[in-house]
């Protein structure tokens, strides 16, 4: 049963991509920005068309009888609870955003460590390498819109 969604939904997905790609091809070409508008679909189709490939590729390679053996055994354990915690901590991120109620830099930093100490099961061991990633990915995405793309921030 996974061996058949695997290949049903990569199927699905490079069918998509390259849907998405011909489409980019019409969008006219930008006159001040070097990139354009169609850089962002066309290099996202294309890295998505990649990995539908690799899990096709996967799939194809894995005899059958391998493939329920490793679905018989998980490796991992369920955990709805932390599934639910990203969820709801993404929605209130994408609300203060959305509100303006904090900075993308403040939020999008707060954010992240809580996301990376969730993760990491808020052991405090772990708190600064949590600080300098989101620090570096927050104040560092900021600035990045801001001064290189010129995009607005909330």
């Amino acid at each position: 049963m996974a061996r058949k969604l695997d290949i049903g939904v990569s199927v699905v997905l490079v069918v998509l991509c390259v849907a998405v790609f011909w489409e980019s091809l019409s969008m006219p070409p930008a006159f001040y920005d070097p990139i354009g508008p169609a850089a962002f679909p066309r290099a996202l189709s294309v890295t998505i068309c990649f990995l539908s490939m690799m899990v096709l590729f996967r799939t194809f390679r894995v005899p059958s009888g391998e493939s329920k053996q490793a679905a018989q055994q998980p490796t991992h354990r369920l955990r709805s609870d932390l599934a639910v915690a990203s969820g709801v901590l993404t929605v209130v991120y994408v609300l203060l955003l959305t509100l303006r109620l904090v900075s993308f830099s403040i939020s999008t930093t707060v954010y992240l460590i809580l996301s990376i100490m969730l993760l990491m099961r808020f052991d405090l061991r772990r708190l600064p390498i949590a600080i300098i990633i989101a620090l570096i990915m927050g104040l560092g995405c900021g600035y990045i819109f801001r001064h290189v793309f010129f995009i607005d921030l909330p």
